[in-house]
């Protein structure tokens, strides 16, 4: 049974944002899967444009801000937007912690006027989207798949659903309401919001299991099924995992540092540090490979236990180019966050390292102990992960395990990364949309 589908989302290729690698994903192997796909856009560029990934055949994309919008100028070749860099703040002059405090108070009291902002700019944005699913009558919609993290694409969604007759699922890269990151204020208006949405949704879809979870009963809604995101094959050799042959220990971490995972971070430099101390390797024998914003987050770090020598910091990069930073490492550092109102937090970098089949060192700050990142990293031994709700265990098993893999290094030997090879089948794009193909079908029957 084929079905008509429409994927609404906020960014897609040619933007490399990664949020836009979910939906074209979705859309490709769908299509693949003999569906008609529909994609309604922004037309933005959030962050990099480039021709990393291809035009879809047998999609169609509809930019919602017209054709004159940056992504459509750039696939005309009328825009060159393939550069980024990191936007400097009117305070960048003070200390870092300095600026951190003054952030966090003037968001603390400008909270009121940022909502109302964000409001205004969802609604204008929503009346450009629901002109084109006003087109789209004609079209016999099956299923709407909205995506959030924007909030114009869950009303979009719900309108959708209304004016197309059509079936709803609302998916979740991240939750509307967060407690950890947003003041009382906007989390008491977001999760109104959000459990509005839920509620009208026939099906949502969160990207882990514990992302949605209900925080008072613990329970979670028969209707939020887990569709993980995952990552898409692409040419080596064979697809395996390619060694690193020179004498320097090389961990990779390649997108935006800040908040807790910065912290996150700090129990990693710590136990570098240590080693460095102990005598275990030199300085010049380490390395901490960045790509991304929040250099100066991470080099506060290292200052602090006097081992910046260790950065080496490469800035905003392409797409291509971040993925041939990624082969030349060694370990793959994956930052995150477990806490009591927020659990289930998988980043895009998990993914990645699963793509280039490296070892991971995963860092979780937070309150609560096993997170879903340390399960599925267990459960696939995947690397190690430390987590600071059990900092006394962790930090030592995180020492042991960097120990251990500077000794083979030093000895010129592969590192120790033995996967459960279903892992790389399970969490491929293709086997995932698979998944939400088969929710799809049960929803329209």
């Amino acid at each position: 049974m084929n079905v008509n589908i429409l994927i609404i989302c906020t960014f897609f290729p040619p933007d490399t944002a990664i949020s836009a690698g979910r939906p074209y994903m979705i859309a490709k192997y769908l299509a693949k899967r003999g569906h008609h796909v529909t994609v309604l856009r922004s037309g933005m560029i959030d962050k990099i444009a480039d021709h990393f990934y291809p035009a879809l055949e047998n999609v169609r994309v509809i930019s919602f801000l017209g054709k004159d919008c940056p992504a459509e100028r750039f696939e005309r070749g009328e825009l060159i937007c393939n550069t980024a860099s990191d936007t400097k703040s009117r305070i960048a002059f003070l200390p870092l912690p300095v600026r951190k405090i003054l952030s966090s108070i003037y968001h603390w009291a400008d909270t009121p006027r940022q909502y109302s902002r964000r409001m205004r700019r969802t609604a204008q944005r929503l009346e450009l989207q629901k002109r084109i699913i006003d087109s789209l009558k004609s079209d016999r919609i099956d299923i709407v798949f909205s995506t959030f993290s924007d909030l114009e694409n869950a009303y979009a969604g719900e309108y959708a659903k209304k004016v197309l007759g059509c079936k709803w699922i609302m998916d979740f890269r991240d939750p509307i309401a967060q407690e950890e990151s947003q003041t009382h204020w906007e989390y008491k208006r977001y999760k109104t919001i959000q459990d509005r949405i839920i509620q009208g949704a026939d099906i949502c879809t969160a990207v882990s299991d514990n992302l949605l979870v209900n925080k008072k009963t613990l329970v979670r809604d028969a209707k939020i099924k887990t569709v993980y995101n995952g990552y898409d094959t692409f040419a080596s050799k064979d697809g395996l995992y390619e060694n690193v042959t020179n004498d320097i220990l090389t961990l990779c971490y390649t997108g935006q540092i800040y908040g807790q995972r910065a912290a996150a971070a700090s129990a990693l430099i710590k136990a570098i540090s240590i080693l460095i101390n102990n005598g275990v390797i030199k300085k010049n024998k380490i390395r901490i490979v960045y790509a991304g914003s929040g250099s100066d987050e991470l080099r506060m770090l290292l200052r602090s236990h006097e081992i910046e020598e260790v950065l080496e910091n490469h800035g905003y990069l392409s797409k291509n180019e971040v993925i041939e930073l990624q082969k030349a490492c060694d370990l793959f550092i994956v930052l995150t966050w477990n806490t009591h109102s927020e659990k289930g937090v998988l980043t895009g970098k998990f993914y990645e390292a699963l793509q280039q089949r490296k070892p991971i060192i995963a860092l979780v700050n937070g309150n609560t102990p096993n997170s879903e990142l340390k399960m599925l990293i267990d459960r696939y031994n995947l690397g190690i992960c430390y987590e600071e709700a059990t900092k006394e265990q962790s930090e030592q098993l995180l020492v042991d395990y960097l120990k251990k893999q500077i000794a083979r290094k030093q000895r010129g030997e592969n590192m120790e990364y033995k996967p459960d090879e279903s892992v790389f089948t399970r969490f491929q794009y293709s086997e995932i949309a698979k998944r939400l193909e088969q929710i799809m079908k049960n929803l329209v029957g």
